[in-house]
């Protein structure tokens, strides 16, 4: 069984109406963190995102999931 330990990961929703980040990370000290945060697009998620693995030394994975509602 998967732990977020070990698989920390940050899922961003994509849809028309929202920009949704929900999931875990490890911070420096090899703590888990729940994190939750709504953007107004995908760009700045992205930039939000990376800014938290590469200057504040948080460990996670992204998944991306682009939902479309067409008619």
């Amino acid at each position: 069984m998967k732990t977020p330990r070990n698989n920390p990961r940050i899922i961003l929703t994509v849809n028309q109406d929202n920009i949704t980040a929900k999931g875990v990370f490890i911070d420096y000290r090899e703590n888990v963190y729940q994190f939750t945060k709504s953007f107004n697009d995908e760009n700045q998620a992205m930039h939000y995102l990376h800014n938290m693995r590469e200057n504040e030394n948080k460990e996670f994975s992204i998944q991306v999931n682009r939902i479309s509602w067409s008619k």
